[in-house]
């Protein structure tokens, strides 16, 4: 067995976000609750003893409303000898970093424990139109002030950018997306195009998703691609593929239907959580107000009882 990346869910639910085909909603809350750090432990041994090279931060929601969290893990990644660290994120509180200081705080200290890239996941390289699709109310915000923000502390970009009917939906708009990319200096562009799983816990989402689907976005994206001088890099097991087009890194990775059983050996993912789940900012659905923006059906309240570790210390 070959394992390329160990993948770590952060936090809850919670969200400053509101993506119409998020897949968090349409499927069952696995893991969370509260973090088991032995049977992290063991899935860092595991995982590093299968060769696995990148420790892969995500979350069921915002993984950056949970700041302590990742800094335990990013510190335990870089004992645990993972050269690679990447946080995936909306990149929201990034981007309104003037208004919350204590995110380039944060920011900072994960450079200097490890992280070494985060990804942003965006539906559209256009603010406006990202933000009308991602943000509740249509909240404006600035993907690519983000970027810059990122680079201004050493770490590497990429763009992570959910193919869809009426937004990027095409090769040439995919290649319009890396036009963008190229002028900001993003290290590596991936796309995929959204999908849902056949049984689903939100109807709402399911619907959305099968109206704006791409039927054929595997297969025309990657022909579009190698006729634009795109030459194929690496191809990875689970189906996905790298290429440097015209001087840009970009990957393009099927939907998970297409993903071939091969990709099985291709990420660990270990049960890290027992218990009643412990979160900074409490577990609350997608909307509705928070001391960190509209993250919680419910007022989320940071607060420090038996139950919330503020910031988790690792044990040797």
């Amino acid at each position: 067995m070959k394992i390329q990346t160990y993948t770590v869910v952060v936090g809850d639910r919670t969200c400053n976000a509101q993506c119409p085909y998020c897949i968090s909603c349409m499927t069952p809350s696995y893991g969370l609750a509260t973090p088991s750090m032995r049977n992290f432990r063991i899935g860092c041994e595991l995982a590093r003893d299968y060769g696995a090279s990148t420790m892969f931060l995500t979350g069921k929601g915002e993984p950056t409303l949970h700041p302590c969290e990742i800094e335990e893990y990013v510190m335990l990644g870089r004992k645990y000898g993972f050269p690679l660290i990447e946080l995936q994120t909306n990149g929201i509180l990034i981007a309104e970093i003037d208004s919350d200081p204590e995110t380039l705080g944060f920011l900072e200290r994960w450079y200097e424990k490890g992280l070494t890239t985060v990804s942003l996941s965006i539906a559209h390289h256009n603010n406006a139109v990202n933000s009308r699709l991602l943000r509740p109310n249509g909240e404006p915000y600035d993907i690519w002030k983000a970027v810059d923000i990122l680079h201004e502390r050493g770490f590497s970009v990429r763009i992570s950018c959910m193919m869809m009917l009426a937004y990027v939906a095409s090769g040439y708009g995919v290649e319009e997306l890396m036009r963008v990319c190229k002028e900001h200096d993003v290290e590596q562009v991936t796309v995929r195009g959204i999908d849902r799983p056949d049984v689903t816990r939100n109807n709402e989402k399911a619907k959305w998703i099968d109206d704006h689907y791409l039927e054929h976005v595997n297969r025309d994206v990657r022909k579009h691609i190698e006729a634009t001088n795109g030459i194929k890099l690496l191809e990875l097991p689970h189906g996905g593929i790298v290429y440097d087009w015209n001087g840009q890194s970009a990957a393009f990775v099927p939907s998970a239907r297409y993903a071939p059983p091969g990709a099985l050996d291709v990420s660990v993912g270990i049960q890290t959580f027992t218990g009643p789940r412990r979160s900074q900012y409490g577990s609350a659905g997608t909307l509705g107000p928070s001391p960190r923006g509209n993250i919680g059906s419910q007022d989320a309240k940071c607060q420090a009882d038996a139950n919330l570790r503020p910031c988790m210390q690792p044990s040797s």
